[in-house]
């Protein structure tokens, strides 16, 4: 039997100084279309710098977005990045809970 897991939403907590120092991610768990656990959670926290350096590699292109005062942040860049993220902390969970598959929202490119 298929066992899916289903993201709910994820939240990240912050240090005193700003950095995210922990990630929290809400989900479901779904076998042969039944809910198996209807508001698991997982914690993931960061004790190393997360590198998605290889995942984001800049292109002229993807740098067409938005002014956000002398810096020119890169739209694209961003939906990319929780992407990336997203896939990380889905794949963390896949393997915890022994899943096939992860459903991601459709906007995760």
């Amino acid at each position: 039997m298929k066992k899916q897991i289903k993201l709910l939403a994820v939240t990240q907590n912050f240090d005193m100084d700003g950095n995210i120092n922990q990630f929290r991610i809400h989900y479901q768990i779904i076998q042969s279309g039944a809910i198996l656990l209807s508001n698991a959670m997982m914690v993931v926290p960061v004790d190393e710098k997360l590198d998605f350096s290889e995942e984001l590699t800049l292109s002229k292109s993807s740098l067409d977005g938005y002014q956000d005062g002398q810096r020119k942040l890169g739209e694209s860049n961003v939906l990319m990045y929780y992407s990336v993220l997203l896939r990380y902390l889905s794949q963390k969970i896949k393997t915890k809970e022994n899943a096939d598959e992860v459903l991601l929202p459709a906007s995760v490119l």
